[in-house]
């Protein structure tokens, strides 16, 4: 299991230090944002701290594919937030060990971010009103 594991994680990590063009992934959350726990940030393009979110059960939460600098995340059961889709585009990052994806607006209402460094992932929706209305953190593990 642990052999597996490794594999995968190397597998995520080498998505990032080549710039991977495809690849098949689950999102496995075992990190969500807590409002109460952080200032709220004031504009999408603010990074959360760490302090902002508070530990959860590992969770396969997204089925991850990427396509060259296409990305889709499919919901694996139901999500919080309601969404079952959201797709995206790769944008750059100023970071060769980052891969930074801008969501589309069709499935976010406000669009939203999807960063992958080394085999941690971090999804973050962005809403009206209020800058942040869902972030989770957690590993890309290798279908």
């Amino acid at each position: 299991m642990k052999r597996a594991l490794r594999s995968s994680l190397l597998s995520a990590a080498l998505l990032v230090a080549c710039g991977g063009s495809t690849g098949r992934y689950v999102m496995r959350v075992d990190r969500t944002f807590d409002r109460s726990a952080s200032q709220q940030t004031q504009l999408p393009s603010e990074e959360l701290p760490p302090e902002s979110y508070r530990s959860a059960a590992p969770a396969d939460r997204w089925e991850v594919a990427i396509d060259g600098s296409k990305l889709v995340l499919s919901a694996i059961g139901d999500h919080p937030t309601k969404l079952r889709r959201l797709e995206g585009h790769e944008v750059p990052s100023g970071r060769s060990d980052e891969r930074r994806f801008d969501l589309d607006l069709g499935g976010a209402p406000a669009g939203g971010r999807f960063v992958v460094h080394g085999d941690a992932v971090e999804l973050t929706l962005f809403g009206s009103g209020v800058p942040v209305i869902s972030s989770e953190r957690g590993k890309l593990v290798t279908r």
